[in-house]
């Protein structure tokens, strides 16, 4: 107990001289602490949010299907795409593991290939021409260079362009994509 103690004494010490000898922060460190706080809080926050808000319809380990486009009367805390339906599932793991069967229905679903990609973007490594264009390789065999790569199944499948934060030209409808073009 003595021991206990004198610890406790020794902590409480060590603990009053650093909140004695800490000065205020100046206001460069608490926009960044606000920043971080912002960056890597809030979003846990939202999430929290949304799952209470889902779980009030649809139970842990189930899929909830949305039928239709969201439109102004959606309230849910994150608004999803408007041009896309989602299915989501809030999984409880704290017990056991769940396992998600997805039977071969032959179409619709990722092909199996040997990198394991099955979307290609601006967050791959991408190899860039020296005029700054950009050429993607969709095949069933690798290319010499697999960081452009988006292997696909032989026989027919769907090819799927989706853009983010679309510029104005896109919007208005004055942008098409790039013809896909077999060599």
């Amino acid at each position: 107990m003595l021991y206990c103690r004198v610890m406790h004494r020794i902590g409480i010490g060590i603990l009053a001289v650093g909140v004695i000898a800490t000065a205020q922060p100046l206001p460069e460190e608490i926009r960044i602490i606000a920043e971080q706080a912002y960056t890597f809080a809030y979003p846990l926050v939202v999430m929290e949010f949304t799952r209470r808000d889902a779980a009030e319809n649809t139970p842990a380990n189930f899929f909830a299907h949305m039928p239709q486009f969201p439109d102004d009367r959606f309230h849910g805390v994150i608004r999803p795409n408007a041009d896309t339906l989602y299915s989501t599932a809030w999984l409880a793991l704290s017990k056991e593991p769940v396992l998600l069967h997805v039977p071969d229905t032959q179409d619709g679903y990722f092909a199996a290939n040997p990198i394991h990609r099955f979307a290609i973007g601006d967050r791959d490594p991408l190899r860039f021409n020296p005029d700054g264009s950009l050429d993607l390789f969709v095949q069933t065999d690798s290319p010499k260079s697999e960081s452009n790569w988006l292997p696909a199944p032989a026989g027919k499948f769907s090819l799927m362009l989706r853009l983010y934060w679309p510029k104005e030209e896109i919007l208005a409808g004055h942008w098409d994509p790039p013809a896909v073009v077999r060599h």
